[in-house]
């Protein structure tokens, strides 16, 4: 994908912050904490007919993962590990 918009929410205790920003696709690969693989527990979630919706964990880190995936693309994710939790949503 050479370019897309990534809405980002990050909330940690009462207080959340959010940002955008435009990447690469190869940019936004790199940069997601299940890049490197070592995922358990990866489950096809119940969803409406339109969209996929993932879930799995990375052990070493205490990360819990939930993908939305429509048309091939992904469209949201959300990941949660002991103080966080950050919601995405992909715009192309």
């Amino acid at each position: 994908m050479r370019s897309l918009r990534v809405t980002e929410t990050v909330s940690s205790g009462a207080g959340g912050v959010t940002n955008k920003v435009r990447l690469s696709g190869r940019e936004l690969v790199s940069s997601e904490v299940y890049a490197a693989g070592g995922t358990q527990d990866l489950t096809r979630l119940p969803s409406g007919k339109r969209a996929t919706r993932l879930s799995f964990y990375l052990p070493g880190s205490h990360i819990w993962a939930e993908l939305t995936v429509h048309k091939g693309l992904l469209r949201r994710e959300l990941i949660v590990d002991p103080g966080h939790r950050i919601e995405r949503r992909f715009d192309y």
